[in-house]
């Protein structure tokens, strides 16, 4: 009987020094010195015989009696019992604050979202009403030439790659085709044509400039006064609003070569060192960021320095163009 009481006793003690854990971290380093001594001299005093085995149950008891409420709920237990006026009146135990692990944030699916419409300020565009149809908007514009500022009537016509003008309304602007104006190929419904090309110096769409505008002569426009191509619609992001009948301009930092093309004349030299592009500015305003492009297959392109008005520039390509006739052709440039 002696050694099973000595063995529960044992085992007692192990239990309790695993609540002597908790009771550590949560009591303080005073109270568990306490609680440790009572176990420790109830199995003392069994291995040395010099006390009965009920001073180690009777530690065994105090023990567990001090270090439950580490491990249960104490204002539960007393609410359980009627006795929740107690927990105002008892020690607060201070249990050590739960560490939540480091956890990545749970991916969720979920459709992408589209993102903010770009916010505009009312200065940086303008609205300007149309009539006609969305494939025959007319627009009210400004013309304005070297003595004349003109306030007319254009359709804008988002598939022509250049402006076009009557001769009535050059007419009006006191303009004048001169003889060696550079030339384009148009093609109408009569088949091919030639018109000649003119450099006006703005185009006003509501308070908005574009400057120097290349503009082709319509002799069969008829009533209309001219229509607004890609050269100067490429400048603004046009937005059409069909049930109010209104497009709206923003503008946006546009290449202009377009314009610019019909006004540089382009030759080229072959020598020992490879294949020089020379460029002559025919226009009355100077060029700037003139970017040339040569092909033979494999394109190859070649910055020129700013070119003023009838003068020449000159710049060798970077890499050999081997054919007979490499094609050349402006690809970037601004006024």
């Amino acid at each position: 009987m002696r050694l099973l009481t000595l063995g529960l006793a044992i085992v007692l003690g192990g239990v309790a020094a695993a609540i002597l854990v908790g009771g550590a971290a949560a009591l303080g380093l005073l109270a568990s010195a306490v609680m440790l001594l009572l176990p420790s001299a109830g199995l003392a005093a069994l291995l040395v015989d010099r006390a009965p085995p009920e001073i180690g149950l009777a530690a065994w008891s105090a023990l567990v009696i001090l270090g439950a409420p580490l491990w249960i709920d104490r204002s539960a237990a007393l609410s359980a019992v009627g006795l929740s006026d107690l927990e105002g009146v008892l020690p607060a135990l201070h249990r050590p604050a739960a560490v939540e692990p480091d956890l990545p944030e749970p991916q969720t699916s979920r459709q992408p979202v589209p993102p903010p419409p770009i916010a505009v300020d009312s200065d940086d565009l303008v609205v300007l009403p149309y009539e006609g149809t969305a494939r025959s908007m007319l627009l009210a514009v400004s013309l304005e030439s070297e003595r004349v500022v003109l306030d007319t009537e254009m359709v804008f016509d988002t598939g022509a790659t250049l402006t076009t003008v009557s001769p009535q309304l050059l007419e009006a602007l006191e303009v004048d085709v001169p003889d060696d104006a550079p030339t384009i190929q148009l093609q109408t419904a009569n088949g091919i044509r030639t018109s000649p090309l003119l450099l006006l110096d703005r185009l006003w769409l509501g308070g908005f400039a574009v400057e120097g505008i290349s503009v082709s002569v319509c002799e069969n426009c008829g009533s209309l006064n001219g229509l607004i191509g890609l050269n100067v619609s490429s400048m603004f992001r046009v937005e059409v609003n069909q049930q109010d009948r209104e497009l709206t301009f923003i503008p946006q930092d546009g290449d202009r070569h377009l314009d610019i093309a019909h006004w540089l004349s382009l030759s080229l030299t072959r020598a020992r060192d490879g294949l020089t592009v020379t460029a002559e500015n025919r226009s009355p305003r100077s060029i700037t960021g003139a970017v040339i492009e040569g092909s033979c297959g494999e394109p190859v392109s070649v910055a020129l320095p700013d070119i003023p008005p009838g003068e020449r520039r000159a710049a060798l390509f970077p890499a050999p163009l081997r054919c007979s006739r490499p094609d050349v052709r402006l690809i970037q440039a601004v006024w």
